[in-house]
């Protein structure tokens, strides 16, 4: 069962990762790195979501923990960076 999720969630954010790619086309100047950035986060965290299948835990071994938490750091930069430069606009 969890790796029927798993395998829906890299899914899930493989889609998330295009979205923001696309995304990046249509924003203004300021903001397409903050799409950029948070594409390659949502690609990696879907990566991450297949490494997890292979080792069965998303805590083991260190660095796979270490890439999700960094990959969900990188989204809460992206959002407060897209609030931010938004609310200049």
């Amino acid at each position: 069962m969890a790796e029927s999720f798993n395998y829906i969630e890299i899914v899930l954010w493989s889609l998330f990762g295009f979205v923001m790619l696309l995304k990046s086309r249509d924003s203004n100047p300021n903001q397409i790195h903050i799409f950029y950035l948070s594409s390659i986060a949502f690609f990696i965290f879907a990566m991450s979501d297949y490494i997890e299948i292979q080792t069965g835990a998303w805590w083991k071994p260190w660095w796979l923990f270490a890439m999700k938490a960094s990959c969900v750091i990188t989204f809460l930069f992206c959002i407060f960076k897209y609030f931010k430069t938004k609310s200049k606009v």
